[in-house]
C-alpha cells in the first residue's frame, strides 16, 4: 500500500528583500485505525495463518492482536507469527499438546 501526503507552503515577508526559508518544519498525520474481527474461526491442529487481505482489509502496521477461544475446553492461543500481513495461530490444550478448535480475533492497526 503506497500513501501519499501532499504539502504545499507559501512564505511571506514583509520586506520585499528579505529571504524567507524554513528552519525547521514538522509535520504530524493522524490517520483513522482499523479494525478486524473474525468470530468463530476454525484454528487446524498444525495451526492456521489468517491474511488480512483475504478478510477485506490492509494494514500498513498492525499495532494489536488479541485472541479468545470459543468453545467449553480450556485451550491457549498462541500467535506464532505475526506481520503487517498475516497471522499464524496455534491453540494447545493444558498438556501443551496442540489441539484444533476455535477462535475469535481482533487486531487494530492503521
Amino acid at each position: 500500500m503506497k500513501e501519499h501526503l501532499q504539502i504545499k507552503i507559501t512564505l511571506t515577508t514583509t520586506n520585499e528583500y528579505a529571504i524567507a526559508k524554513i528552519l525547521s518544519l514538522v509535520v504530524y498525520v493522524d490517520v483513522p485505525d482499523k479494525n478486524l474481527e473474525i468470530l468463530n474461526r476454525l484454528i487446524a491442529q498444525a495451526g492456521t495463518t489468517i491474511v488480512f487481505a483475504d478478510e477485506s482489509i490492509d494494514f500498513y502496521k498492525v499495532r494489536s492482536i488479541v485472541l479468545t477461544t470459543v468453545g467449553a475446553s480450556p485451550l491457549k492461543p498462541i500467535l506464532t507469527a505475526q506481520s503487517n500481513s498475516q497471522c499464524t495461530i496455534k491453540l494447545f490444550d493444558k498438556d501443551d499438546a496442540a489441539q484444533e478448535g476455535y477462535i475469535n480475533l481482533s487486531a487494530v492497526g492503521y
